[in-house]
């Protein structure tokens, strides 16, 4: 839809994606809530005011991992992307100058050497198969953060394998609301409730 749009934020042309369109001065005007969503929601889940510091496993390497590496970068973290197609991998990672990885078990060590924060952005663990794990070659140590974009379930595997091994870990509810409280700003010019 981009190219019929009068305008695009900057966000929505770097993540390569417009989630939200509202009229502007007479104009469609186009955005991306994911980013900002995303970002609010993590801050909040982790007490802090940037990710500076933190070394970060972002999983998965699609559309939803694109705002997620936006928010990421723009937060100042360093992260590595692993995906099951490196070339998709290596593609959104240049675009920040993170490295990148393969998700399968060749990538173990690398995946612990950015571990502070684990963010899954993949489907894997969503309805209607919540059997599935994105990472199951990955042993949690409990140091770990895991931030999962996934809201249905509310738990997924990889979360509850993380939770049982001491981590601190979050689903995407948080970021669905933070997105939705935009949205809802965008379309009626007023402050969310």
């Amino acid at each position: 839809i981009m190219p019929f749009l009068d305008d695009i934020s900057p966000s929505a042309i770097k993540i390569g994606s417009c989630n939200t369109i509202f009229r502007k001065n007479g104009k469609l005007y186009g955005t991306n809530t994911d980013a900002d969503g995303f970002s609010k929601a993590l801050l909040d889940f982790l007490g802090r005011k940037n990710l500076k510091g933190m070394k970060i496993s972002i999983i998965g390497a699609g559309g939803a991992a694109k705002a997620v590496a936006y928010g990421v970068h723009a937060l100042r973290g360093k992260a590595c992307i692993f995906n099951r197609s490196l070339e998709k991998a290596k593609k959104l990672a240049s675009a920040y100058g993170f490295k990148f990885a393969s998700l399968d078990i060749s990538s173990s060590n690398l995946l612990s050497k950015y571990s502070d924060l684990i963010i899954q952005t993949t489907p894997i663990g969503m309805l209607p198969e919540p059997d599935k794990d994105p990472i199951p070659f990955y042993s949690f140590k409990g140091h770990e953060i895991l931030y999962d974009i996934i809201y249905e379930p509310s738990e997924t595997k990889v979360m509850k394998r993380a939770r049982d091994a001491g981590c601190r870990v979050s689903n995407g509810f948080s970021m669905l609301v933070h997105q939705g409280a935009l949205q809802f700003e965008f379309f009626t010019g007023m402050q969310y409730p």
